[in-house]
């Protein structure tokens, strides 16, 4: 059974239509690439296996090749971005530094479709900036080196873009209380979260939470505390025996 191939978007590149009257360009060299084989088509685009010499294979189409928009599998861009980063000291030897491996997932996470983080991400209208898009050596820039390993890409406005202004660098318990699964209240005016109304009324925010599940309202559930100490008990759940004669 013949392999299939999809495009970088994961999307599956129909191998049935003849490459027909179209340039021809298996065994030509563009940069460090050389075309091994015609894959197919999708939709008006026209793909090719490429072998890099590195030794890697790539799929790229002949406008990206005839273009030079794809000059290699990668390793052009990884080799740059070492250089770039030597230039800022941050790199150790040869190694791929951390602050590109977060750009390179932020990419995934938002461009490709076969990515399992993708629903959340760009499924859901997350977009990187076109500078940041399209630039590792801007990405860095703007970013700067991580304050430590412990430290990730985090997006102060949850729904907003990958972009200078709405980026920072941050703990996972920094990240914590901007999560999207965060439960989210309105109390009189704004915004809050659960860790934030928590420490506006002197309440620990699972505590909170607790009470909100036991059936009070948000309202009910922040003022207990100023109207009573006595233990909370769940709402009473109607009962066929609690009927009066």
């Amino acid at each position: 059974m013949n392999e299939r191939y999809y495009t970088t978007t994961g999307k599956p590149i129909n191998s049935s239509i003849p490459l027909g009257a179209a340039r021809d360009l298996t065994g030509q060299k563009f940069n460090r690439l050389i075309v091994v084989q015609y894959l197919g088509r999708r939709g008006n685009a026209i793909y090719w296996l490429c072998l890099c010499e590195c030794s890697n294979k790539t799929i790229t189409t002949s406008s990206n090749l005839t273009r030079n928009n794809t000059t290699s599998c990668g390793c052009y861009q990884k080799e740059r971005v070492i250089e770039a980063c030597a230039t800022h000291g941050a790199t150790i030897g040869r190694k791929i530094p951390s602050e590109y491996k977060t750009w390179e997932q932020m990419k995934k996470r938002c461009l490709s479709l076969n990515n399992p983080a993708y629903p959340r991400y760009g499924g859901r209208g997350i977009v990187i900036c076109s500078q940041w898009k399209d630039s590792y050596e801007t990405f860095y820039k703007d970013m700067g080196p991580k304050p430590s390993s412990k430290y990730t890409i985090e997006r102060i406005n949850n729904d907003g873009p990958y972009s200078p202004e709405n980026c920072k660098w941050a703990t996972r318990k920094e990240q914590a209380s901007n999560k999207r699964t965060s439960v989210v209240a309105k109390f009189y005016t704004g915004s809050k979260t659960m860790k934030e109304l928590g420490a506006e009324y002197g309440i620990n925010h699972e505590t909170l939470r607790a009470r909100l599940c036991k059936g009070l309202s948000l309202k009910e559930a922040l003022e207990y505390k100023k109207h009573s100490r006595h233990k909370i008990s769940p709402r009473p759940k109607n009962s066929a025996n609690s009927g009066g004669s």
